[in-house]
């Protein structure tokens, strides 16, 4: 059958996307909760195909990149603005402070410096600076779909034509009831 063939098709590209993803974050993940996060899905239904990704909502702004207030940049124009309640939450760098062995500190002084405060200074620094783009998902979903768009129209076209066509004749006959 012509719609398992192209959800198979789909299904591999999906899988191709989602390990390219996961190997491109291992790169600069400490804890592995955004690599371990990203997932595909494909639907393929009478009428329809849908591929959809997701991740840890963070995950997005790893990718694309976040301008701070003072320097960086980013391809979907996300920026932090100033202020403290605009800055990443602090609670988000615990894991990672610990798993950096960055659970005490001295401050210029030589005073310690409790973990409290290391994440507060953490989140503002992020603010500041910004998140830099990584295309960890980017880079794989564009190669991957470059390829998937000429190789479905060549080997599937017809199928994506039939399932074209019944959305259509479907859409017209719930129109006319």
């Amino acid at each position: 059958m012509q719609n398992e063939e192209l959800f198979k098709y789909l299904e591999d590209f999906k899988n191709k996307v989602v390990n390219e993803a996961k190997n491109n974050a291992k790169v600069f993940s400490t804890t592995g909760t955004l690599q371990d996060s990203i997932k595909g899905k494909v639907n393929v239904s009478k009428n329809s195909i849908q591929i959809t990704f997701s991740m840890k909502p963070y995950g997005f702004f790893k990718d694309r990149g976040v301008r701070g207030t003072e320097s960086g940049e980013s391809l979907s124009d996300y920026s932090f603005k100033s202020g403290p309640e605009n800055a990443p939450p602090p609670r988000v760098f615990h894991k990672w402070a610990i798993k950096k062995g960055l659970t005490t500190g001295r401050n210029e002084k030589g005073q310690f410096v409790s973990i409290k405060s290391l994440k507060f200074a953490l989140s503002r620094h992020v603010q500041k600076v910004g998140i830099k783009k990584t295309m960890f998902f980017t880079k794989p979903y564009e190669k991957h779909f470059k390829k998937l768009s000429k190789e479905v129209t060549s080997k599937y076209g017809l199928v994506i034509d039939k399932l074209l066509k019944q959305t259509i004749d479907q859409t017209i006959k719930e129109i006319n009831q």
